[in-house]
């Protein structure tokens, strides 16, 4: 089941259509969440981490290359306290590599030690979607959007994304059992190499998802024509998440 409701895209078509942005940043192989106290100038740390993490998942870690978006999302839910979202978008399932993952941690404010994922979200069974590069929570904590720039929707690296509901059910598998997703979020104009999915926000019941290799259409002065701008990238909104 998937929707789109419409896409925006630049209308400044100059020679050079895509900043490129590199943003140096050390790769972390786990998230530190600091929980800070009103009543005295100390903080107490503590480390998230996945419980299945292996070499090179790049558990909370930004994209690279492709977006400097950090794959970590967090917000205070409305059963569950401090709900956190982090993503490991090289987390290999053989004989699927690359597939990615995303790990759901909850009341976080509460955390001592070592804390590990209360829920696992996967995508679909396909090598190098690279799920969980980009990520978002909403709703209260019980919807969640995740990208995976790499999926084949018809198209090679055409991308999309993922919409998970009902994370606030304390019916929720728990691991190793993953949580499924209840929608995918694909471009209606869609081609090889778009990229969906590697960059998205999302708030309440609206997520906006980044393609930043789409090709965009526009017309020329006068009524002249039509012409393409490669890599122009394009953004997608999708309404109504909570309804799927």
């Amino acid at each position: 089941m998937h929707k789109q409701n419409f896409s925006i895209q630049s209308t400044n078509h100059e020679e050079d259509k895509q900043m490129k942005v590199t943003i140096k940043t050390p790769r972390i192989l786990a998230a530190v969440v600091a929980a800070f106290c009103t009543s005295t100038p100390a903080f107490s740390q503590h480390v998230i981490q996945s419980s299945t993490g292996a070499a090179n998942d790049r558990f909370g870690g930004p994209a690279g290359a492709e977006t400097g978006q950090s794959a970590v999302s967090m917000l205070n839910s409305t059963s569950y306290g401090r709900m956190g979202l982090i993503g490991a978008r090289l987390f290999d399932i053989t004989p699927h590599t690359n597939r990615g993952a995303a790990f759901l941690f909850k009341n976080l404010e509460t955390a001592s030690g070592v804390v590990t994922e209360n829920h696992i979200l996967l995508g679909e069974t396909n090598a190098n979607d690279y799920f969980g590069t980009s990520l978002a929570l909403t709703n209260g904590g019980n919807t969640a959007v995740v990208g995976a720039f790499g999926n084949d929707a018809g198209f090679t690296d055409t991308g999309a994304a993922y919409v998970f509901n009902g994370l606030l059910n304390p019916l929720l598998p728990t691991p190793p059992t993953p949580v499924s997703y209840n929608a995918k979020l694909i471009a209606s104009d869609r081609k090889a190499n778009d990229f969906l999915g590697v960059a998205l926000a999302a708030d309440g019941d609206i997520a906006v998802v980044g393609a930043s290799q789409a090709t965009s259409t526009y017309n020329y002065p006068n009524g002249s024509g039509t012409g393409t701008v490669t890599n122009a990238g394009a953004a997608y909104v999708y309404r109504n998440l909570s309804s799927y």
